[in-house]
């Protein structure tokens, strides 16, 4: 990543670095020399409405924590408590990955969509092919 301060991990098979504001995450495979991530992850949800729908792109409030092999991104998305911990175990050469949602109102909140994922550009600025 270029630009902003990195939180970084690593283990044998990868190296995973994501902003301190939590909106660029990079995945790095080692033995390939390929990022398989190197972009904004996405964090969407779509809440019904009498009108139609509201879509939510990105984290309100995002913050990240580092805690030994594993990195923590917090947010709210659509009005729930979203926590992203990405762990590269050192034991283990792989990723693991764990999104949770909360609800801390009293309120339902319903969503009729939401995805969540690690990114990758396929194009330059001006559309070709990288």
């Amino acid at each position: 990543m270029t630009t902003g301060t990195t939180h970084n991990i690593t283990n044998d098979a990868f190296e995973l670095s994501v902003r301190t504001d939590g909106r660029q995450i990079h995945l790095q495979v080692k033995a390939a020399g390929f990022a398989f991530a190197d972009g904004p992850y996405l964090y969407r949800a779509v809440r019904p409405t009498t009108q139609g729908a509201v879509v939510f792109d990105g984290l309100e409030s995002p913050a990240t924590t580092l805690t030994d092999d594993t990195l923590t991104v917090t947010g709210e998305l659509a009005g729930l408590r979203l926590t992203h911990q990405l762990a590269l175990p050192s034991d283990r050469p792989h990723l693991e990955e764990q999104v949770i949602l909360e609800n801390s109102g009293d309120a339902s909140i319903e969503l009729s969509n939401i995805a969540l994922g690690l990114r990758r550009r396929i194009t330059n600025a001006i559309a070709q092919p990288l």
